[in-house]
Formats: C-alpha cells, sequence, structure tokens
C-alpha cells in the first residue's frame, strides 16, 4: 500500500502542483499580497458573524475542486497513466482510503484555509459557523473523492467529457455565445482561474464596503480590478477570432450589429460577476447606482477588446495598457468622477476604434 500511495502522490498530487504553480502564485499574490493576516482575520470573523455569505467561499472551493476533478480526469486519459486503472483489483475499503489521502493533499489549499476560518469562528463562539466549514469541507473532500474512485476504476472514455458536452452543446450557438463555449471546452482552467482570481477581488471589496458602510467608491474599486483580471479574456477573444471566426468577416453583418454582439459576450462573461455584486448589494444599495457601476467593467472589456483593431498590438503592449489604465481609473475614481462618465468614455472609443480600424465583415 505505501509503494502504491508514493506513486499515486508522485502521479496525480506533485503533478497537480507543478502544472497549476502559476495559478497558485497568482492566487497566494492576491490573496496574501494585497490582505496580510489583520484582514483575513477580520474578513473570517465577518463571515462567521454573518454565515450567509459563506455561500460566496462555498462556490469558490465548488471552483477548486472542479479543477482538481479535471485535472485528475485528463490525466486519466493519458496513455502512460493507464495502469490507474489496475486500482479496480484493490479492495473496495483501501482504494476509497488511498483516493481519499491523494484528495486530501489535492484539497490542503481549502483544507489548511477552512481550519482557520473554523479556528476564528470557534474564538468568537459561533458555532453554526465553525459546524457550517467543517461540513462544507468533508462534505466536498468526501463527494470528490467518490467520484475519482469511480472515475479511476472505470475504463477510459474516449469520448471526452460527454456529459459536460452534452450539457455545453445546449447553449445557445449565437455568436455572443461562440466564445463562451470556446471557453467552456477548450480552455476551462483559463476560465476557472480567471473567474476565482476576478470573484476573490469583487469579493473582498464587498467586504470591505461593508465594513465601512459608507464609501461607494470601493465598490467602484473592486468592479475596475475586477475588469482588469477579465481583460486576459480579451487577448484569447482576440486569437479565437484569427483562427476560427474568419467566415464571419464575409458575411453581410454591419459593424454596428457586431459591435453589440461583442458587447453581449463580455456581459456573458461577467454573469458571475453581476450575479455576486447584485446578490449582495440588490437590498442595500439603490439599482440605479448598480446598473451604473456595472457599466464599468463592460465598457473596459470592450475597450480593451477593440484596441486589438489597432496594427502593432501585441500581449506586452496589452498587459502595459491594462495596466496603466486601471492605476490611473484607480485615482479618478478616488477623485469622485461619476463612473458613469467614465464608462460612456471608454464606450465611445470602444465604438470609434471599432469602425474605424475594426474588420469590416464584408472585406
Amino acid at each position: 500500500m505505501k509503494v502504491v500511495r508514493k506513486v499515486l502522490v508522485r502521479a496525480l498530487v506533485k503533478e497537480f502542483y507543478k502544472a497549476n504553480t502559476g495559478f497558485f502564485l497568482v492566487v497566494l499574490g492576491l490573496g496574501f499580497g494585497f490582505l496580510k493576516t489583520p484582514q483575513h482575520v477580520d474578513l473570517a470573523s465577518f463571515l462567521a458573524v454573518k454565515p450567509f455569505y459563506y455561500l460566496v467561499v462555498l462556490v469558490l472551493w465548488l471552483l477548486y475542486a472542479a479543477k482538481t476533478l479535471s485535472f485528475i480526469f485528463t490525466v486519466k486519459r493519458l496513455p502512460n497513466n493507464s495502469w490507474l486503472s489496475y486500482l479496480v483489483l484493490l479492495s473496495p475499503i483501501r482504494r476509497l482510503m488511498l483516493v481519499l489521502h491523494i484528495q486530501s493533499l489535492l484539497f490542503l489549499p481549502i483544507l489548511g484555509y477552512g481550519l482557520f476560518m473554523t479556528a476564528i469562528a470557534i474564538q468568537l463562539n459561533q458555532w453554526t459557523s465553525a459546524v457550517l466549514v467543517i461540513s462544507g469541507n468533508l462534505i466536498l473532500l468526501f463527494a470528490s473523492t467518490y467520484l475519482v474512485e469511480r472515475k479511476l476504476i472505470g475504463p477510459v472514455d474516449a469520448k471526452l467529457q460527454v456529459g459536460f458536452r452534452s450539457f455545453t452543446n445546449r447553449l445557445p450557438k449565437s455568436f455572443p455565445m461562440l466564445f463562451v463555449h470556446h471557453l467552456l471546452n477548450r480552455q476551462s482552467i483559463l476560465l476557472l482561474g480567471t473567474k476565482m482570481a476576478s470573484l476573490i477581488v469583487l469579493v473582498g471589496s464587498i467586504w470591505i464596503f461593508e465594513m465601512e458602510g459608507t464609501d461607494l467608491r470601493l465598490l467602484n474599486l473592486g468592479l475596475l480590478l475586477s475588469a482588469a483580471v477579465n481583460a486576459a479574456f480579451c487577448f484569447h477573444y482576440h486569437q479565437y477570432q484569427q483562427k476560427e471566426l474568419l467566415i464571419y468577416r464575409n458575411l453581410p453583418v454591419s459593424k454596428n450589429l457586431q459591435f453589440v454582439w461583442y458587447g453581449l459576450s463580455y456581459l456573458i462573461l461577467m454573469l458571475p460577476e453581476l450575479m455576486v455584486f447584485f446578490g449582495n448589494l440588490g437590498l442595500t444599495i439603490s439599482t440605479l447606482f448598480l446598473l451604473k457601476s456595472i457599466m464599468l467593467p463592460l465598457a473596459l472589456l470592450l475597450f480593451y477588446h477593440c484596441l486589438f483593431c489597432l496594427k502593432g498590438i501585441d500581449m506586452e503592449d496589452f498587459i502595459k495598457v491594462v495596466f496603466f489604465a486601471s492605476a490611473i481609473l484607480f485615482f479618478v475614481i478616488l477623485g469622485r468622477i461619476e463612473v458613469i462618465f467614465i464608462s460612456g468614455l471608454f464606450l465611445l472609443l470602444s465604438y470609434l476604434i471599432f469602425q474605424k480600424r475594426g474588420q469590416r465583415s464584408t472585406d
């Protein structure tokens, strides 16, 4: 058993952390570069007092669990890992214990932070919150263990992610959804990592606002940083256009309609953030303010997208633009400039660039 355990750790656990080094560096930078220990304690205390907001944490943990499952399912399909199917020769109890050990190692980040949140809840005598955190971690751990155990002993499925693909195939196939299909089926790790980072930033800004209770600029700053994180989609959207959407250049579609299509694409991509934003603030902040605020990330993403209509824009230039635009707008928002004017300006710039330099559909 010890030999099998060591081999599984080497083939699954070490390879998982090695393959996702960049992802963990980004998470560590966002989670522990901007927030120090006192801020983490305050955040855990806030969640313990208001356990309803554990739902946001649970969503992030579910996304991480999906990431680990996706990695293991992918590894199982590799020809040199066909030996994993021989785990069926072990007794069910031994097999489950092995997989539970592997999943525990893969879940170390959320188990560790879950223990921290539990300790804070116990210190505050919030026993219900402590039970919720512990039970949530255990349910995720045991459920994923069962799924992995079933997958490892089953035959290799030549039809990759049949169930998931059947679900995505039911989604609309209109132009605004094409890039979303591409992300779901071919760039799921990019989608997962970007959304996790964006939601962490947004939830952090909402939490700070609720602690302060007065300064609405904090919410707009959170949306600004969320847009900067989601800007990664703009570069990949440009690449997807160049490789997969060339046929649309020959269709008799006006530039105005194409501009609307791209706007809808980014609106769909921002749906998780919008749900969190409205779900947490819909009852306390005016709907008009929320509607004006969500225009900011949408306008910025359209602007970043249209930058690729200009000649000579490469990845390095794009990163500089996103960085400096975010830095400048950070101070502009702090200067109490109405966010609707900022959004309107970037929408206008996006439209002008697209009309002037955008690829004509009839070219």
